[in-house]
């Protein structure tokens, strides 16, 4: 009779492997190679993998003597099974344990991505926000000297404003006053002519002259002149 887990071979009417601790059963379990280290049937005489023969040893009762002998053997040495279970935790241990510190390396690489994207992005922001500032300041200064140049453009137009309206006032004096001395004034020359003139005619002799109004020339006899009067 063989242990199910360590494949070793069992005192008889065993309840539990002395090896491995592992409960002992009383069905039939494939054998492993020496040679090979495959699994083979229990009745086989040679491998079928390898061709090795196999050793076959009767399940008779082990003395108490011999059950001692593996005792103490187990006591002083480790079986090979447990050492193999001890590397293959180590192993499996190293494993997840090199996985698990790349897993971290690749979450800690990806933080750092993402921090650095991160600062990138507020750069840019704050790059942007500045150049927006200048541009709003640049077109409040523009917007200021369109103000006030439209300010002082409207004073200026004012200002004629004033003036076109001073001048027109003072033209239109004139006119009222050219009028009046054209139509309403009568200019005798002492030229020794018998004719009155509008202010300013050119057809007399003399620098000296008398004005009247017209109906007062006409009482004193006077004639227009027919240069100055032909259109009247």
């Amino acid at each position: 009779m063989y242990c199910d887990k360590c494949n070793r071979r069992l005192p008889y009417d065993s309840l539990f492997c002395p090896y491995c601790g592992n409960k002992a059963t009383n069905e039939t379990k494939a054998l492993l190679c020496t040679s090979c280290s495959n699994e083979i049937p229990a009745d086989s005489d040679f491998c079928p993998y390898c061709g090795s023969t196999i050793s076959k040893e009767e399940d008779k009762p082990i003395s108490n003597i011999e059950t001692s002998i593996e005792a103490n053997a187990l006591k002083q040495e480790r079986p090979l099974s447990t050492e193999k279970a001890v590397k293959t935790y180590n192993y499996e241990n190293n494993i997840h344990k090199s996985k698990k510190k790349a897993k971290f390396n690749k979450i800690t690489a990806i933080i750092l991505a993402l921090s650095i994207i991160s600062a990138g992005l507020v750069t840019l922001n704050i790059i942007q926000f500045i150049n927006n500032k200048e541009l709003i300041e640049q077109k409040e200064k523009e917007i200021q000297l369109k103000e006030s140049s439209v300010e002082r453009y409207k004073d200026l137009y004012e200002q004629e404003q004033i003036k076109n309206n001073d001048l027109k006032e003072k033209n239109d004096r004139l006119f009222d006053e050219s009028f009046f001395l054209i139509t309403e004034i009568a200019i005798v020359y002492d030229d020794g002519s018998n004719y009155y003139h509008v202010f300013g005619c050119d057809h007399h002799s003399s620098d000296s002259f008398w004005a009247f109004n017209n109906k007062a020339a006409i009482a004193r006899g006077y004639e227009k002149c027919p240069y100055c009067h032909r259109f009247s």
